[in-house]
């Protein structure tokens, strides 16, 4: 069944700092996954402070950016 539009949806937006920690969060509505991934990248990109974002839908998480690579996931103790 195909849509004629597309449903807005309400993505959390979460910069992180340096330890990964949420430092801010943002709502922006999107129309899609990849629209809300192109602006967390652009909302990162735009601002030096914190060096990457995070982007979720509920409770879901749809995107991180810089991705982050295995060897960069820490232990938990």
């Amino acid at each position: 069944m195909a849509q004629d539009s597309q449903a807005i949806r309400t993505y959390r937006f979460y910069l992180l700092n340096a330890l990964d920690h949420i430092a801010m969060a943002h709502e922006v509505e999107a129309g899609s996954d990849e629209e809300a991934c192109e602006l967390a990248a652009a909302m990162l990109k735009e601002q030096a402070r914190h060096p990457a974002i995070e982007v979720w839908d509920r409770t879901r998480k749809v995107c991180r950016h810089p991705e982050r690579r295995p060897q960069e996931v820490r232990e938990t103790a």
